[in-house]
This record gives structure tokens, C-alpha cells and sequence, in this order.
């Protein structure tokens, strides 16, 4: 397979109508710094690729994406309830928290890491739920 019609879910502002994007194989990966597939610079509509391609299912449609979307209600009332929030901060090793990525990327060569003890981070996220309510609270 050559090309591939991806569906991001994405719509045109104006009209709502869907729209896609297409990857295509590179013959030679070690040109492209080892990557095997590249995105064509072209927004295409429902009518350009059906008849080709045929259209992929939105992601919204996949039943692990639905069960995520579940959870929205969970987090949100963990996140209001104060005593709930801070027993999440409190209890969390936050140095053991693993980071998104392959750690064996070659092109991974530059990074920033922001240290903090646990009392500094934990105490800003407090401050910062601290906030929030503050201005929530105003709004009233």
C-alpha cells in the first residue's frame, strides 16, 4: 500500500464538511531521517478520495476512544471535589510518572527537564485549583 487516507475527525470551518488527510510510503527511509511514511501537503474532501479509497472511520467510532470520552464526567467531579484533588496529589510519586515517547529515537537529542521536590509541585497545583475556584467563585 502506497497511500493511505487518514480521518482525523477534522471539518472545514465554514461548511462542516469532513475532511481528510493522505500519508504516502517513502521508497527510501534512511533519505527522510528514518521516516517511512509522509504526510502529502493537501486537504482532500469526501468526493476526492471516496471512489479511490473509500473513507476511514472517524476515530470518535472506536470503542476504546468512546470508553476515554466516559470518563470525562469521572475526572472533572474528581477535579471539583478539594479533599478528592488533594488526596490524588498527595499520594502520587510524581517522579515515577513514565513520559510519552521512544526513548530510542535517534532525532530525540534536545530536552528540558524541570526538577521540583514534590512539596513544590504538589503546593503548585494547589495554589493553581486554588485560583481557579477563586475566579470561579467571582464570576457568581
Amino acid at each position: 500500500q502506497k497511500e493511505v487516507v487518514l480521518n482525523f475527525d477534522l471539518h472545514e470551518e465554514k461548511t462542516g464538511e469532513p475532511i481528510y488527510l493522505k500519508i504516502e510510503k517513502i521508497d527510501d527511509p534512511k533519505s527522510k531521517r528514518g521516516y517511512q511514511w509522509k504526510m502529502i501537503g493537501q486537504i482532500f474532501k469526501k468526493a476526492d478520495i471516496e471512489t479511490q479509497y473509500g473513507i476511514p472511520p472517524s476515530p470518535r467510532s472506536d470503542p476504546s476512544f468512546q470508553a476515554q470520552l466516559s470518563h470525562k464526567n469521572h475526572v472533572l467531579e474528581l477535579l471539583s471535589d478539594k479533599h478528592k484533588w488533594e488526596q490524588i496529589c498527595s499520594g502520587q510519586k510524581w517522579s515515577k510518572i513514565a513520559v510519552f515517547g521512544n526513548k530510542n529515537k535517534k532525532h530525540n537529542t534536545k530536552r528540558l527537564i524541570l526538577s521540583l521536590s514534590k512539596t513544590t509541585f504538589v503546593n503548585g497545583l494547589k495554589q493553581s485549583n486554588d485560583e481557579k475556584e477563586q475566579k470561579e467563585h467571582a464570576s457568581d
